[in-house]
């Protein structure tokens, strides 16, 4: 009875144990230190088991972690969220599979926090990117910690805090067998500790900044009823809210993602609507919308701003990266079906933009990200390399329901803001609207599901960061050195002892013992 126990345990109980502290480290939970050894319980298990027990209790981990923190998705598709809970699930899965290859019955934290790391940026990049959930992001209402992704980005706070959750489960091995602990062991929370002190330290000219005052509006449309509103009544909807908006003396008024749910090229009476209102009130307008325009539609973002003998300048974006099966629909000529699937799920097949234009009104430059690219670090950065002062975030999040997808969506442009080292706003349909500071500190922000605006002042200006000049640089080259590792591993003959045991052996030797 006892062996069973013991089984159960480190087979399925730990390892349960950590997907359940991982996720009391998110929204809407939040509670940022356990994620400082949510990770224990797993990787204490993992000693002395075989690969296929380790990819075991990881992938029991991911399932009940990304059950949970994606559970929102289920909303909108129950196939794409079952689906994506086992893909996510490997990962975790097979960093326990990996982690029996390095050296020790536990890895040592620093080739454990790079293997992680590798991994989150693996699956953060490329077409079918998926940066949600990643350990670092568990540090978002901790500013003394998160301010340290100007260095290195997000994936730089998951390696360090995965470091610091392999370093402990190194002393309790190490104690439990009654072994001397290490000090070079000891060494990220030392870092963390350092980090905490610097991230108080204001940096020189960060009160010099001058402010801005943005209107975010939130229609607060439910998806099912959005697209079927009258055009007409969406927009008295938007321009009523702005006309409140005013009296606060906004420089810029942010409508949220596709808040005219139209094709705009095909409603020249909105267009103009528009832009007699801008014209009349000489206040600059962003809204998205949908626009056609040969090969297809864009999921685009539009700026009107009042320029000089009551005239005014358009200028539009096009979103560049675009959801899978959402916004478009890959390998729908192997399987026509799909598209039909994506249409009955409110979906719909976009074509991608092209570049990063940045937006001008009279006292600032920004950038615009729509929905989805607001998790996405590299695009904030192409912003950030053309001297943005502020990046403005427009979505719709009324596809999840009351759930913690808002808040989850909205803690990523708090690491965008300090990544790149600007301000960011957010203006949603429904969803949290909210605004960060360039350390990436909530300022502002109104409840989800209501109808309303939130006026900001926003302290613009450029504060250039590591990461804006190195991107992910830095990830790429410790991807590689990880890579050599395992290929040195595989490559070693069996048998053959480490480097630092052949040079002891021989120490061992010379001296007689």
């Amino acid at each position: 009875m006892s062996s069973t126990w013991t089984r159960l345990t480190r087979n399925l109980l730990l390892p349960a144990l950590s997907g359940l502290l991982l996720l009391l480290s998110f929204p809407s939970f939040s509670l940022s230190y356990v994620a400082l050894c949510a990770w224990i319980p797993l990787l204490a298990s993992l000693e002395g088991k075989g690969a296929r027990r380790a990819f075991q209790s990881g992938w029991i981990t991911g399932v009940l972690f990304y059950g949970f923190l994606i559970y929102w998705l289920n909303y909108v598709t129950t196939a794409g969220y079952t689906l994506l809970v086992l893909y996510l699930s490997l990962y975790p899965a097979v960093f326990c599979l990996l982690l029996g290859r390095l050296r020790g019955p536990v890895a040592r934290p620093f080739w454990g926090g790079l293997l992680w790391t590798g991994m989150e940026y693996l699956r953060s990049i490329g077409p079918w990117s998926f940066s949600w959930g990643l350990l670092g992001h568990t540090q978002w209402a901790t500013p003394q910690l998160s301010y340290s992704a100007r260095w290195w980005g997000v994936y730089g706070l998951s390696f360090l805090l995965m470091a610091m959750n392999l370093c402990l489960v190194e002393v309790w091995v190490r104690r439990r067998r009654r072994r001397a602990i290490r000090n070079r062991w000891l060494w990220p929370p030392a870092i963390l500790i350092l980090i905490a002190v610097l991230g108080q330290v204001r940096n020189p000219g960060e009160g010099a900044r001058r402010p801005l005052r943005v209107a975010l509006l939130q229609g607060n449309y439910p998806q099912d009823e959005k697209w079927e509103a009258t055009t007409t009544d969406v927009l008295e909807c938007y321009l009523e809210l702005s006309r409140e908006a005013l009296e606060e003396g906004p420089d810029l008024i942010v409508w949220p993602e596709t808040a005219i749910p139209d094709v705009l090229t095909r409603r020249p009476e909105v267009r103009a609507a528009i832009q007699d209102w801008v014209s009349a009130h000489r206040t600059s307008v962003l809204f998205g919308s949908v626009a056609e325009e040969p090969p297809g539609y864009y999921n685009s973002a539009f700026l009107v701003s009042p320029v000089a003998d009551g005239k005014v300048r358009w200028q539009r974006y096009d979103k560049v990266h675009l959801v899978p099966y959402g916004e478009k629909v890959p390998f729908k000529r192997l399987f026509p079906f799909l598209e039909r699937i994506v249409e009955s799920r409110g979906g719909g097949e976009y074509e991608a933009g092209s570049g990063f234009p940045v937006f001008e009104i009279q006292r600032a430059r920004f950038g615009v990200l729509i929905c989805f690219e607001s998790t996405i670090p590299t695009l904030a950065r192409q912003y950030a390399l053309q001297g943005i002062d502020f990046l403005v975030v427009i979505t719709n999040d009324a596809w999840f329901g009351p759930s913690t997808a808002p808040y989850q969506h909205a803690l990523q442009s708090a690491f965008r803001a300090v990544e790149t080292g600007v301000p960011v706003v957010r203006s949603t349909n429904t969803g949290w609207t909210c605004a960060f500071d360039a350390r990436g500190r909530l300022i502002k922000a109104i409840p989800i599901y209501e109808r309303g605006f939130l006026t900001v002042d926003v302290q613009v200006g450029r504060q250039p960061t590591l990461y804006t000049r190195w991107g992910d640089l830095p990830m790429q080259l410790a991807l590689g050195l990880m890579l050599g590792c395992f290929l040195s591993q595989w490559l070693l003959p069996p048998g053959r002892p480490a480097v630092g045991r052949r040079r002891r052996k021989a120490r061992a030797a010379d001296t007689g013992h």
